[in-house]
């Protein structure tokens, strides 16, 4: 397994709870990261 990859235990009982909610944060990292790209471009890159 790579440095990238990562295992859990999630009780089955409670799989489509964490699914659900690891999908909800999921759009909110998407907007967030959308946001710091743009703010990114007003700066210039540093060597």
């Amino acid at each position: 397994m790579s440095n990238s990859e990562m295992t859990c235990a999630i009780p089955a009982s409670q799989l489509a709870d964490v699914v659900s909610k690891i999908e909800a944060a999921g759009g909110a990292d998407l907007a967030v990261a959308g946001y710091a790209a743009e703010d990114m471009k007003r700066f210039p890159p540093v060597n």
